[in-house]
């Protein structure tokens, strides 16, 4: 019946599509308007259409196979579902593990410490790297570059994107809002920006080390920076806090440090609080000469402010070194910008009858720092950079012992953080919550069953996950994260609810049998089936996930959280179906010794 209803339901639609696309169902009363133009326009040659078909093709196959399998099932006489296949496979298998108990146990505890083992081995990230395949481009060309100058430079970046197999499509922007920086939202005509739009079939990580090469090569390493945009939490930051010293020292300690995180592979984007600044003009007032002149530095000040800027601010309209006003109403009073666009032209500004600015005053121009920060209360330089490779605490530990290295001014540290803070600080809270877990599953056992040594029966399923978790993270190349280690703890709530069911019906069975072995082996046949089904929907249903065809997932849902879960399920499935029952006969035979010494 449900394999007719299928066929019937294919059928349909294919007949649907063949008499929209001839126009016999063109006017005809009860058919959507909808789905009659979605038919006739649908591509039949298009890899979507093609794949559909095969995929529902494949569907077919599998119920009825599925269909065929079920009523060869339901034609067995009855007792027949005891001698199945995998029942007869399992049960040699079963009696083989209660005759050499040491054996397993060492099997099992090899297993343990060989998941172990491969962890070293991992890469390691806080979150795994995304599937996104948009990337952003900032181009910041020397402050005073115009429009048509950031245009003019911006050309072979844009020819090199229009060449790249990689990239999709992209769209520049120069000048104009920026509504991917708070902290900048409006773009100065030396800035432009490019979103890239990358192909399916392209690695992303790649494609955007090579765009960033070319940016660098193009418009040098200060000025150019790429990235993939993210949608969950920021990924592979890398920051060098440098404190201590004076402001000189930390800029030239900025530099060094600049200089040493780029030569590291797999870094991309070097930046720090005092690169990337705005030029400034600063007037500094000589006390002694001005006083010659009868005019003090306040009085300077206050007429330069009036001159640039319409007076000092703060003060009270017509009050001395406030706005000046008219009628009681301020007015602003300064100078044209292209008058003052230069040095020279600041130093030649008037304060008095045959007296400039220069006569009483340095004017210089200075690079002003892009930002400034403090770390607890003392001033610091930020030197931040963009991690392109999936193990980001090898970079990391890379970038911290290159840094430790260094000959820096006295009286100045430097200390790497970043992504590599939150790995420790999150690893280290999902390891107690593991803990935890554990503690809270061996209290809930202990109330239900009654007993302290069943419940650690049940637990030495949760060992026996290291080896498939770690295992497939290892075969896979894939980093060892928070997502990952989160399949740990929902690996702990599967193999625990798997070893209950086996454990509660060898109990239940043991007062059938004299011998506790025989009532194991009637556990694990009776429990075989929904051990197997429980672990093999868990698999097939995190299969896409792992495959990448639900696009890696985002944030915390990720394909290593899937790897993790079915890795972890494959290996510990098949050792709980011989371990746990090995530990519960250990158990068996030390409360039948007691038994017998107690009435001997």
């Amino acid at each position: 019946m449900l394999v007719g209803g299928l066929v019937l339901l294919l059928a349909s639609a294919v007949a649907f599509v063949i008499a929209a696309r001839a126009g016999l169902l063109d006017g005809v009363p009860g058919v959507p308007t909808g789905l009659l133009d979605a038919a006739t326009g649908l591509d039949l040659g298009s890899p979507v259409v093609i794949d559909a078909a095969l995929g529902a093709l494949v569907l077919l196959g599998i119920v009825l196979l599925a269909v065929r399998a079920s009523r060869r099932s339901s034609e067995r006489p009855s007792g027949g579902e005891e001698d199945g296949f995998l029942v007869r496979l399992y049960t040699p298998m079963l009696r083989w593990a209660l005759r050499n108990r040491p054996a397993v146990l060492v099997l099992a505890l090899v297993f343990f410490v060989g998941g172990l083992a491969a962890i070293p081995f991992l890469p390691v990230s806080f979150f795994p790297a995304g599937e996104e395949r948009i990337a952003q481009a900032r181009v910041e060309l020397p402050p005073g570059a115009g429009l048509q100058q950031t245009d003019e430079a911006v050309r072979p970046f844009e020819e090199f994107l229009g060449d790249d197999p990689d990239v999709r499509n992209y769209q520049i922007s120069i000048a104009g809002e920026d509504n991917f920086d708070p902290n900048s939202p409006i773009r100065s005509a030396n800035q432009a920006q490019a979103f890239i739009n990358i192909e399916e079939e392209a690695d992303p990580q790649e494609a955007i080390r090579r765009i960033s090469d070319e940016g660098r090569e193009i418009f040098g390493e200060e000025a150019f920076r790429a990235e993939i945009l993210q949608n969950g939490p920021p990924q592979g930051e890398l920051q060098a806090i440098i404190t201590g010293g004076t402001e000189g020292e930390r800029e030239e300690a900025a530099g060094i440090v600049s200089d040493e995180i780029s030569g590291i592979n797999s870094v991309i984007n070097v930046r720090s609080d005092v690169s990337g600044g705005t030029p400034e003009i600063v007037a500094e007032v000589d006390p002694e000469r001005s006083a010659q002149v009868g005019l003090s530095p306040q009085t300077v000040s206050g007429a330069l402010a009036t001159l640039l800027g319409g007076g000092a601010p703060g003060g009270a309209p017509g009050a001395p070194g406030g706005p000046p006003s008219v009628g009681g109403d301020p007015v602003s009073v300064s100078l044209p910008s292209e008058a003052i666009d230069s040095v020279d032209e600041v130093r030649a500004l008037p304060l008095a009858p045959g007296l400039a600015v220069g006569d009483v005053a340095e004017v210089t121009q200075v690079e002003a720092p892009a930002a400034k920060s403090r770390v607890d209360g003392e001033p610091a330089v930020t030197v931040s950079a963009r991690i392109v490779s999936q193990d980001t605490q090898t970079v990391s530990a890379q970038a911290q012992t290159a840094l430790a290295e260094l000959n820096l001014p006295d009286d100045v540290e430097v200390s790497v953080g970043g992504e590599n803070e939150d790995i420790e600080e999150s690893f280290r809270n999902l390891f107690y919550s593991i803990i935890v877990a554990l503690a809270l599953v061996f209290i809930l056992l202990v109330v239900f069953f009654g007993s302290i040594l069943i419940p650690l029966v049940i637990l030495l399923a949760v060992p026996l996950t290291t080896a498939g978790a770690f295992g497939a993270l290892l075969l896979t190349n894939t980093a060892l994260s928070l997502p990952s280690l989160l399949g740990i703890l929902l690996l702990i709530g599967i193999v625990v609810s798997n070893a209950i069911l086996l454990v509660d019906f060898a109990i239940k069975a043991r007062s059938r049998h004299e011998d506790g072995d025989e009532a194991v082996v009637e556990a694990g046949r009776a429990r075989l089936r929904p051990i197997l089904m429980t672990a093999l929907a868990t698999i097939f249903a995190l299969l896409p996930l792992a495959l990448g065809l639900a696009g890696g997932g985002s944030g915390l849902i990720s394909a290593s959280l899937a790897i993790t879960v079915i890795g972890g399920l494959a290996t510990s499935t098949f050792l709980t179906l011989l371990v746990v029952p090995v530990g519960y006969s250990l158990l068996e035979s030390a409360r039948s010794r007691r038994k017998k010494r107690r009435y001997a």
